[in-house]
């Protein structure tokens, strides 16, 4: 089986938090080319954060906009910071874009493994990083535990 590191470049960072985007090209059990991006986000940081993907792009807003943007904007007939003041447990599968959110504590790591390369620059532009103090500062409630994805990576199509 063939394997190679096609690209390796740090795309970000953010006070003790650093994202680097990874490519890796093999070929599978049927002799296909396959191509897998990785964006991976280490916490070497004392603070924990909290990641997820925006509908839209974010460059050129602030923390507070993607935060009110992300939470505040109704999806059907609720905001996910409405929901979360009425102690409402979302159901079990998340929705990208909607109501997917990742904690990653000090000194953790999360992975977001894109399976179709040619959405690379689509999600690149849209996954938020922000500490999650600020997070929760602006929503003015703590994130239930029930909100956060609990595994270290998630696959986008």
């Amino acid at each position: 089986m063939m394997f190679s590191l096609i690209l390796c470049i740090p795309v970000y960072s953010q006070e003790g938090a650093s994202v680097k985007m990874s490519s890796y090209e093999y070929l599978d059990e049927q002799s296909r080319d396959v191509s897998i991006c990785c964006v991976e986000i280490n916490n070497t940081s004392t603070d924990d954060y909290l990641t997820w993907i925006s509908p839209t792009p974010v460059d050129d807003l602030s923390d507070e906009q993607l935060i009110r943007a992300y939470f505040f904007e109704r999806k059907g007939d609720f905001s996910l910071a409405s929901l979360m003041y009425e102690c409402i447990d979302i159901p079990g599968s998340v929705a990208i874009g909607v109501d997917f959110i990742k904690a990653i504590s000090n000194g953790g790591m999360f992975t977001y493994y894109l399976s179709d390369t040619s959405k690379v620059d689509y999600y690149r532009k849209r996954i938020v990083l922000l500490k999650r103090k600020t997070v929760e500062d602006i929503i003015k409630v703590k994130i239930p535990n029930s909100y956060l994805w609990c595994g270290d990576s998630i696959v986008l199509r």
